[in-house]
């Protein structure tokens, strides 16, 4: 699955859950723990979420 589409994925399921961690997220994705978490530094840095311990939320 490309980047993208795995970002939109989580920003999808935030929509849902407002807060999700990276277990979770690795699951669904069905990727690995540092590409979730590329994922997620790439949407942080574009301002649409915010890392938090263990997981992620909507900004």
């Amino acid at each position: 699955m490309i980047p993208a589409k795995r970002q939109q994925l989580i920003l999808t399921a935030l929509v849902e859950r407002e807060l999700i961690s990276i277990t979770e997220l690795t699951e669904l994705l069905g990727v690995s723990h540092v590409t979730v978490r590329r994922d997620i530094q790439k949407l942080e840095q574009e301002g649409c979420v915010l890392s938090v311990s263990g997981g992620v939320q909507l900004s």
